[in-house]
């Protein structure tokens, strides 16, 4: 990152950092997780033993430090610009700790941990049985239709990438990038997901907030990512694209939050495999365990449950404000809780796309 030119603003540098943040997450992951994987499945005692890459962050909190006292202390949004520093803080403290005993500590300040009622309901989807056989395609057949989805749409901006990542695929909204899992055998059914998740949701509110006045709306903001992932479900079930294996894993990520705070990495691999696959279990568990370098210690990531969460918290919001809670929610990468600032905001603008758009309908419907 450059010095910082203060003539630019603190809106512009915020944006900056939550760049680099960004690409500095992927460092929660191990590197050397496929041969940790190996040695776990292999023995009946072993809990993985993680590595990770180390990232230097002096300069984004540098520039950070420079501008946190030039956020506004007045206006509709300064409550929501308090927030968001004291989550970028967050942020930066999470990524210095990968690896550190400080890590779980620090993730519960941020993300915070699913409730029992949360966990109850996540045990009762995991319980439903497993979904049937679906035909299969490859990321090449999803890259290509992605693309051609986003050419029609007018969105010439954004790429389809293809790489070795552990999820199907994510959204890199800041950079205008969609991540494809490389896979030679992926369910069809994820084209079809990825149209509405990725592109109808994600994508649609991150164009949507390029138009708004405050580059939050674009980036997101504090309290945006329970909403944008229970919403990107809801659009999925809402056109009849969700099976149930994708809401079990959800389900699965939640339980498996709730246990790494107090058991290891096998005994949740233990737990899941009662309802997952093999891959599916290390996954799960993995992800909930990443940022520990010993993992038959009690801790881990506790983002995970949000997933699940947002999903029950937007699904109660839209059955009761129906297509005008929506429209709201497609102003920009808002949360729910967000609104009432939101829509104070001058110069606000109407989402220009819709999960309902004609274009991507047709696009659905061929595939």
């Amino acid at each position: 990152m450059k010095a910082v030119n203060k003539e630019l603003g603190y809106e512009h540098w915020i944006l900056e950092i939550d760049n680099v943040l960004s690409k500095a997450f992927l460092s929660i992951n191990p590197k050397n997780a496929g041969s940790e994987r190996r040695k776990f499945l292999a023995s009946k005692k072993y809990n993985p033993v993680f590595k990770y890459s180390k990232i230097n962050l002096e300069v984004v909190e540098s520039i950070f430090c420079t501008i946190e006292n030039s956020l506004p202390k007045e206006g509709p949004l300064a409550e929501v610009w308090k927030d968001k520093a004291d989550q970028t803080r967050h942020r930066i403290a999470l990524l210095k700790s990968v690896g550190e005993e400080e890590f779980t500590k620090i993730s519960k300040e941020l993300y915070g941990i699913p409730s029992e009622e949360l966990v109850l309901k996540a045990q009762e989807i995991m319980n439903t049985p497993p979904p049937e056989s679906e035909e299969s395609t490859n990321s090449d057949e999803v890259i290509k239709v992605a693309t051609e989805a986003l050419e029609k749409l007018g969105l010439k901006e954004w790429r389809i990438v293809e790489g070795n990542i552990s999820a199907n695929a994510f959204v890199l909204a800041n950079f205008k990038r969609i991540r494809v899992r490389k896979d030679d055998a992926m369910p069809k059914n994820l084209l079809k997901r990825m149209l509405i998740h990725e592109i109808g949701t994600h994508v649609f509110r991150a164009y949507n907030g390029s138009k708004q006045p405050s580059y939050l709306f674009e980036t997101g903001f504090p309290n945006y990512l329970s909403t944008e992932e229970g919403l990107a479900v809801n659009m999925e079930e809402r056109y009849g694209f969700m099976h149930g294996g994708m809401l079990k894993t959800y389900a699965g990520r939640a339980v498996a939050v709730h246990m790494a705070q107090t058991r290891s990495f096998r005994e949740i691999f233990k737990h899941l495999r009662k309802h997952f696959s093999e891959r599916e279990a290390w996954k799960i568990t993995m992800r909930a365990k990443r940022g520990l370098k010993d993992t038959s210690k009690p801790g881990g990531n506790t983002k995970d449950y949000i997933y699940l969460q947002g999903y029950f918290e937007v699904k109660e919001f839209l059955e009761k404000e129906g297509d005008e809670g929506l429209r709201r929610l497609y102003r920009g990468k808002v949360g729910i809780k967000d609104l009432e600032a939101v829509e104070k905001v001058p110069g606000l603008k109407e989402p220009v796309l819709l999960p309902d758009n004609m274009i991507l309908r047709e696009i659905m419907e061929k595939v």
